[in-house]
């Protein structure tokens, strides 16, 4: 009997794991974690210096181990990010956030520029009160360059609607320009016979018009080649009621041939929006095109255009495009913004989908919604510019580094 007892015992024994053995599995657990192959990790020092890299971060960077311990994170970095960086490092010793969220650029060892998608998380630190980072990279590069292929694309595509629209602009645009010109012709012979016959105040009255009309003339064609350019976009302060009346200074003329009155009702206190100013003209030049086409068979009441803008009390610059046609069907409205969808005989369908395409870009909005009595409103909104905000837009539209997000 004591010799099978004792032999069980010996059973349960060999059974029972010993607790350096969990705890080497456990540590192998985790260890098998940090060298996932599918994302970098980092564990980074109070002093802001790697403790250890899994063979992903290395090899995504370059670096061997033993280099990484004797660098930081901002040692990588591209500069203009470091400052960031080190910001967010020390909100995180501080206590004033948890974990940030970027997209940012790396510098590998051979001097090549890669894309980070990155999280870090503060950890307490075992020994001393400091905290500790933990992060989580993956490699986003190739990535990026699809989108920006993409952006490359669709910027071209925005160009040769603008280039098809002028074309279909062309007799208008050349009235609008013929106006002046004609203007310029007869204060010319005026001011030749005011010089004739030494009419002084009359020559220079003449003049002043051949002056005038000159300008309005250049401006036009200034107004024509500003939309047809193909500059890369900059994301400047840009106020919408200048992009506005700037595009009608080149539908003028259309909006005449076609007997459309126009009503602006733009609020003058709105704020600047940060964004491309061409594009967002092209915007408000498709639904101004769509508008006239709306009401171009309209006999039964009056073609009315009415364009406003208005400040938001959540931060946003709101413009409403409105006219007084007969109204979208309901399926149609369904898909008005689908690409290569159109109601116009030979039109595109690419306008209202570019449109779209452009204020999300820019981090709004683009809708419709009937009009009162009747007709068609296109609204969209954009957020303002704030200058030195860090704003965190979505990864398929960044074109630049992307400020942190924060539960803190």
């Amino acid at each position: 009997m004591k010799r099978t007892s004792g032999k069980r015992a010996r059973q349960r024994k060999m059974r029972k794991p010993s607790r350096s053995g969990m705890e080497l599995r456990t540590r192998d657990e985790r260890w098998s974690l940090i060298e996932n192959p599918i994302f970098g990790v980092t564990l980074i020092d109070e002093h802001h210096r790697f403790i250890t890299t899994n063979q992903t971060f290395r090899t995504m960077t370059g670096y061997s181990r033993h280099e990484l311990r004797q660098m930081t994170p901002l040692d990588i970095s591209v500069p203009g990010e470091r400052e960031l960086n080190a910001t967010l490092f020390r909100e995180l010793q501080q206590d004033k956030r948890q974990h940030f969220e970027m997209i940012k650029q790396l510098r590998r060892k051979d001097g090549r520029l890669i894309w980070i998608h990155l999280y870090v998380f503060a950890i307490a630190g075992r020994a001393s009160g400091m905290k500790r980072t933990f992060g989580i990279n993956f490699d986003i590069t190739e990535m990026k360059q699809a989108q920006d292929e993409v952006q490359i694309l669709r910027t071209e595509l925005a160009r040769i609607a603008r280039l098809t629209m002028m074309g279909e602009l062309a007799t208008s645009i050349a009235h609008e320009i013929n106006q002046p010109l004609a203007a310029i012709v007869a204060s010319g012979g005026a001011c030749r016979r005011s010089l004739d016959s030494q009419n002084w105040t009359k020559m220079k009255e003449s003049l002043e018009t051949v002056i005038a009309a000159a300008d309005r003339a250049a401006e036009v064609i200034k107004r024509v080649r500003s939309l047809t350019s193909n500059a890369t976009p900059k994301y400047l302060d840009v106020d919408v009621n200048v992009a506005v009346q700037e595009v009608l200074a080149v539908l003028r003329g259309e909006l005449q041939v076609k007997n459309i009155s126009l009503q602006l009702q733009l609020d003058n206190n709105v704020p600047p929006v940060k964004g491309d100013k061409v594009q967002l003209q092209q915007v408000v030049l498709n639904l101004v095109m769509n508008a006239i086409d709306a009401m171009a068979t309209m006999t039964d009441r009056r073609r009315v255009l009415t364009i406003k803008s208005e400040g938001a009390k959540d931060g946003e610059v709101w413009v409403i495009v409105e006219d007084s046609g007969p109204g979208l069907d309901p399926a149609t409205t369904e898909r008005i913004f689908d690409p290569f969808f159109t109601t116009k005989p030979g039109g595109m369908g690419m306008g209202l989908s570019i449109s779209q395409s452009i204020v999300e870009n820019h981090g709004g909005r683009l809708w419709v919604s009937p009009a009162v009595p009747s007709g068609t409103a296109f609204h969209f909104n954009l957020p303002v510019a704030r200058r030195g905000e860090l704003r965190a837009h979505s990864a398929s539209s960044r074109r630049r580094r992307v400020g942190p997000q924060s539960s803190a």
